[in-house]
């Protein structure tokens, strides 16, 4: 059987729905899954720069603020996407994000902790995720 995934994607009553191939391909190929994806120590770094939050965290005696420049250090990258760790990783960012927020000595807001979060998000399609490049009406 060739394409079983898709077989099974086309009986889904909101493809069935639309109305003709050209619609059918427009949703499998639309970006509209959203994935987690890996967010580098580095981009948080440059984000606090940004917010000219990370010269306060790297001088600050705070436990809160020693934590967030260790695991700066220590992660090179924050794989929320991780199959067994990225459940676990995810917490520990957001940790490390609500202890910024709280500390006054900083601007980090909630609204900052959300923006990086969003850094750690990506859309795909239904053809990208199940591993072809898009749907062409051939295999329809």
């Amino acid at each position: 059987m060739r394409y079983p995934k898709l077989k099974i994607k086309l009986l889904e009553p909101a493809i069935m729905a639309l109305s003709d191939d050209e619609a059918i391909l427009a949703e499998l190929n639309n970006d509209n899954i959203t994935v987690k994806k890996t967010i580098s120590a580095h981009d948080i770094q440059e984000y606090l720069m940004l917010t000219d939050d990370l010269e306060l965290i790297e001088a600050s005696d705070s436990v809160e603020c020693k934590r967030v420049v260790r695991a700066l250090e220590i992660f090179t990258e924050f794989d929320i996407s991780h199959k067994t760790k990225g459940a676990a990783i995810e917490a520990k960012l957001i940790s490390i994000l609500d202890s910024l927020v709280a500390n006054d000595m900083l601007t980090f807001t909630a609204e900052d902790k959300v923006y990086i979060l969003a850094i750690c998000l990506d859309t795909i399609s239904w053809a990208k995720q199940n591993g072809h490049t898009h749907c062409v009406l051939d295999i329809l």
